[in-house]
C-alpha cells in the first residue's frame, strides 16, 4: 500500500484494512481524491478513503478461486460411472476423454480432494498419474 503523498497512514492503510476485512484478494485498489486542501484533517481522510474502497468492493461480483490438481487416469469401461460420480461430488471436472483398448480421463480437481480420490483410484484398481502444473 502506498499513502502516494497524504499523510502518513491516511489512505494506504485504510484502504488495504477495509480489503483484509472484506476477505478478498488479488485485487487492487486505486482511489484519486481531486478535493485537495487540508479541510478534511487526518480522521476525514482515513474516512474518505475507507468509505470510498468499501462502497468499490461492496459492487465487485468475486469468485472463489480454488487451487486444482489435474490427473490421468486409466480404467476399465465398467468404473467410468464411478469415477465420474466421484468426480462431479468433488466438485470436479473432466477434461478430456479417450476411448481405447482401455478408458482414460483427464480430470480436474480441487487439491484438497487428491488423496481421497487416490485412495478411491486404489480401491478400485484403477492407475493414475498427477500432471506438474
Amino acid at each position: 500500500f502506498n499513502d502516494d503523498g497524504e499523510p502518513s497512514g491516511t489512505a494506504g492503510k485504510p484502504i488495504l484494512n477495509v480489503l483484509n476485512h472484506g476477505d478478498i484478494g488479488d485485487v487492487m485498489v486505486i482511489v484519486i481524491r481531486y478535493f485537495g486542501g487540508i479541510k478534511l484533517g487526518a480522521g476525514g481522510l482515513v474516512r474518505a478513503y475507507s468509505n470510498a474502497t468499501q462502497q468499490t468492493i461492496s459492487t465487485v461480483e468475486t469468485t472463489a478461486m480454488i487451487a486444482m490438481a489435474t490427473s490421468d487416469v486409466n480404467m476399465d469401461f465398467s468404473l467410468e460411472n464411478k469415477c465420474r460420480h466421484f468426480v462431479n461430488k468433488a466438485e470436479g471436472q473432466i477434461i478430456a476423454q479417450d476411448y481405447g483398448n482401455t478408458l482414460k480421463l483427464t480430470i480436474s480437481l480441487p487439491t484438497d480432494k487428491k488423496s481421497d480420490f487416490e485412495a478411491f483410484c486404489h480401491s478400485l484398481s484403477m492407475s493414475l498419474a498427477w500432471r506438474e502444473e
